[in-house]
């Protein structure tokens, strides 16, 4: 395994040489020095609104089971564009430049077999995380925000780009549970539900937390694809685990026909975790401070109010 510092630094030189050799891709690159910004407050928590164009197509990609049986998986060896390159450091996992960024450096860690994303391995996500300071790392579960449902994959980009990383590293939140190896805290200032955790690794019971804090089916089994979930090692090595989990995939306002106000927003982790991406000029200029309140209560699961997190808490 490579050094903590030269991991990032060789995804670094990876990134430059993916741009060198596919012209495409580096004009997305080169197009966020264009992307518009504004900024909103709710309470104490700042929502910055980003217009990037370029992520139409993840933001309004089809995923139901129809739409995915009837295109090639792109995330899959075969079907990528001949331009991309492999930077193969971690076991398992073919880590690629993202031709669609949010990010300044922008990564998809996909696995190298067609796994379905709900089978992701959130010990493995950690130990990634660990390797790569200054950046943060996220998933989004295939009813969350994944525009690949059907090929396991977590992405990764600089940390500096969600300001929620520091805020929360500044206050992480109410402690709700402490145990020695783990703290669990509901960080209350930020306008969704979340768990905010801090350890020095993913814990078996952290990893409960992730798999059953969820909505739950007509069967009473919990709704995997329902989920974001962002790691970032601060300065001192500690582990930082955000938890979001979802109530909906995407908000009403999605779904409404354009003469009555549609926007066009499909949350993922970035959206969720403060920065809402915005694929059209009209949605970015018009979107209000009581749409965005609207679109994080829709989207947003009301843990507390489970019997499951009554439950975590006593074991």
């Amino acid at each position: 395994m490579l050094g903590v510092m030269s991991e990032t630094e060789n995804l670094v030189r990876f990134h430059d040489r993916q741009l060198t050799a596919w012209p495409q891709a580096r004009e997305r690159y080169e197009a966020l020095t264009h992307v518009r910004v504004r900024e909103i407050s709710l309470g104490g928590f700042t929502v910055r609104i980003q217009f990037n164009p370029g992520r139409a197509v993840s933001t309004g990609a089809r995923t139901d089971s129809a739409s995915i049986a009837a295109r090639p998986c792109f995330l899959c060896a075969a079907n990528r564009p001949e331009e991309q390159l492999i930077f193969d450091v971690y076991p398992g996992i073919d880590t690629l430049v993202n031709p669609f960024p949010i990010f300044r450096r922008h990564f998809t860690l996909a696995a190298k077999g067609h796994l379905h994303q709900d089978t992701v391995d959130f010990m493995e996500m950690a130990r990634i995380a660990a390797t790569l300071p200054d950046m943060v790392t996220f998933y989004n579960g295939s009813q969350a925000g994944a525009s690949a449902p059907d090929h396991l994959h977590i992405q990764a980009g600089e940390k500096d780009f969600l300001p929620l990383c520091a805020y929360l590293e500044a206050d992480p939140g109410e402690l709700m549970k402490s145990d020695g190896s783990f703290s669990a805290y509901s960080p209350d200032g930020l306008p969704v539900s979340a768990v905010h955790f801090t350890s020095r690794q993913l814990t078996p019971e952290m990893s409960l937390w992730l798999d059953t804090l969820l909505p739950c089916d007509k069967f009473g089994m919990p709704q995997r694809g329902m989920r974001n979930v962002l790691m970032w090692p601060d300065a001192d090595g500690c582990l930082h685990t955000l938890f979001l989990p979802r109530a909906a995939h995407r908000p009403a306002c999605y779904f409404r026909p354009e003469e009555e106000g549609r926007l066009m927003v499909s949350p993922g982790a970035v959206d969720m975790a403060g920065v809402l991406i915005l694929p059209r000029e009209a949605d970015f200029e018009n979107i209000s401070r009581t749409d965005i309140r609207q679109i994080y209560d829709e989207v947003s699961f009301p843990y507390k109010e489970s019997p499951q997190f009554q439950r975590l808490l006593l074991l």
